[in-house]
């Protein structure tokens, strides 16, 4: 096996590792945090695929909802507006359990930062770990 070869298998190695985005499944929620277990196998270069373990405390962004269409007739009016004469009317629902959700992988540790503080990150880049949800894939 020749260097250029070892240096490939290398760079591949390095590449599979790289996390930057990916889909997963939202197993729960707990103040604005989800588990999410990512869709996509990995393997290591010339090994065999694996599920990937789940991701635990990933921020949910504050604008992530799922639009959800109802008629006034569902919902008590609870000192809401009084019905108007249109095709329904629209809430805002927060991810949850079940949703398949758009995952985004920071440059570095997030651990630190996320509350606002500035931090000097550890070693490494595109950590799973540090994982944020951007999205949500509609169902419709």
């Amino acid at each position: 096996m020749g260097l250029g070869t070892v240096l490939d298998d290398f760079v591949e190695e390095k590449m599979l590792n790289l996390n930057t985005c990916f889909i997963g499944k939202v197993e729960s929620v707990k103040a604005g945090k989800a588990k999410v277990q990512p869709l996509t196998m990995f393997k290591t270069y010339g090994g065999e695929a694996k599920q990937p373990a789940v991701v635990e405390d990933v921020p949910i962004c504050k604008n992530v909802y799922k639009i959800e269409l109802y008629e006034w007739e569902q919902m008590p009016p609870e000192g809401d507006h009084p019905p108007h004469k249109h095709e329904g009317h629209v809430r805002l629902v927060p991810v949850q359990a079940g949703d398949i959700v758009v995952c985004v992988c920071a440059d570095r540790d997030i651990s630190e930062t996320q509350n606002g503080s500035m931090a000097l990150p550890s070693l490494g880049h595109h950590d799973i770990s540090n994982a944020i949800i951007v999205g949500l894939l509609s169902d419709w």
